[in-house]
């Protein structure tokens, strides 16, 4: 049961530090000639949304292999 921690434990670290790659590099200059200002951006705003549905299916991964590894452990247990 400890190997499990330690392994999730291990897996997380790894996935925060290549995670945070991207937290570290500065916001990149304005384009040129005020774009957005004369009405030509998209309605709704600009949201980027491939950063968070990264995130999301990464960490529900993670918690899937967790789950299936522990049902395993309690199959392996019972029998």
């Amino acid at each position: 049961m400890k190997k499990i921690y330690i392994i999730t434990f291990t897996i997380l670290i790894i996935f925060l530090t290549l995670a945070s790659d991207g937290l570290v590099m500065g916001q990149p200059p304005a384009p040129p000639g005020g774009h957005g200002l004369n009405g030509n951006s998209g309605p709704g705003g600009a949201a980027p949304l491939d950063g968070g549905i990264l995130f999301m299916l990464l960490a529900g991964s993670v918690y899937g292999a967790f789950k299936l590894i522990r049902a395993y452990k309690r199959e392996k247990d019972a029998s």
